[in-house]
């Protein structure tokens, strides 16, 4: 879906070059319990008048194991940057947590799954009524079940929908030095870095929503998306952070296609990430040998053979040279057996 810049975005742009350029953007840092009951009523007052909420979380190694630090709210007036670290559970318990799990009160975020992860295990807020802007590019993809030649989707990060969309240097500039920031959000005091990265990051997904202008149909669909994007890794009973948890690839059957609300129910688990999907997921060899995996993870191991052999020949001895070439011979015959798969497959469809 290609960016359309319209009259409407001139508010949020500037308010994201301003605050890039080191001006003074409407924000509230609230570390005090004291602020938190009129912040409250800003937020909803805001939300009576209609507006839609952005919403993001910062913290070292954001999921259930990661503390969330800062929460950042954004309204069309101002965005509201909670100190966590300092509040802890005080907010949620005196109205956030109505807020976030309200379903009809929608919520802009960007890839929402870790931060679901975080306020479930770490606040019991069953987060809700979000519109994940990260399937938004993804959302006019139309493939049907069983289609195997439709192979994994790659993601785009929000840095990626800034460099793509936005074209603005200096905010490109200061995000790419906030995600540098990961292992400092438990430092107090909050430096301006801090809260500028807090706030251009609420801000842009006010400014891509407008930007894709979905259609009543493709808000359909990614209100279904997102829902699912929020239940993949909160209600994972034991988390392993592997490559297959953590990927840049679209999980399957999360965005519905086109015309459809629904996914058809699945009982074959993926090997590899343990969700479950109708069988023509997968080749009929995979499951009688029962190391059928899902085309994301299949990628995902393609990808993991491939960097392992780029590691070998750039590091290995001499020595080693016809170890590393044996190993490359393996996954080479590793990738034909995954065509001839593909291909088998493909002629069962057809036939």
């Amino acid at each position: 879906m290609e960016g359309r810049v319209t009259k409407e975005l001139i508010l949020p742009i500037s308010r994201i070059l301003h605050t890039s350029e080191g001006g003074d953007a409407d924000y509230e840092l609230v570390d005090q319990k004291r602020q938190w009951p009129s912040c409250l009523i800003a937020i909803r007052h805001a939300v009576s008048k209609g507006q839609t909420l952005a919403l993001d979380c910062e913290g070292d190694s954001l999921s259930r194991k990661g503390n969330i630090q800062l929460l950042s709210l954004d309204t069309e007036e101002k965005t509201f940057i909670l100190d966590i670290q300092k509040l802890k559970a005080f907010p949620f318990e005196r109205g956030l947590r109505e807020i976030l799990e309200d379903k009809n009160l929608i919520k802009l975020m960007f890839d929402c799954r870790e931060d679901a992860d975080a306020l479930f295990h770490q606040f019991h807020v069953t987060l809700d009524g979000v519109l994940d802007i990260q399937l938004l590019e993804e959302n006019s993809i139309n493939r049907k079940r069983g289609d195997h030649n439709f192979s994994a989707i790659s993601l785009n990060s929000l840095l990626g929908c800034m460099k793509k969309y936005f074209q603005c240097e200096e905010s490109v500039k200061q995000k790419e030095e906030g995600m540098r920031l990961e292992k400092e959000w438990t430092n107090r005091p909050l430096t301006a870095k801090q809260i500028s990265y807090a706030q251009i990051d609420v801000y842009l997904l006010d400014w891509l929503f407008d930007n894709f202008k979905p259609s009543d149909e493709e808000l359909a669909r990614l209100k279904i998306a997102s829902r699912i994007y929020l239940n993949l890794k909160r209600f994972i009973p034991c988390r392993k952070y592997n490559e297959y948890e953590n990927n840049t690839y679209l999980p399957v059957d999360v965005i519905p296609d086109k015309g459809s609300s629904s996914f058809p129910k699945g009982y074959v688990s993926c090997t590899e990430c343990y969700r479950q999907f109708p069988e023509d997921e997968f080749s009929i060899r995979q499951v009688k040998k029962k190391n059928q995996m899902c085309r994301t993870c299949k990628k995902v191991k393609n990808d993991k053979s491939v960097q392992l052999t780029e590691y070998q020949f750039e590091y290995f001895d001499n020595d080693d040279v016809t170890e590393s070439a044996e190993r490359e011979n393996e996954i080479k015959q590793y990738q034909e057996q995954c065509d001839e798969e593909e291909r088998y497959f493909s002629e069962v469809l057809n036939q």
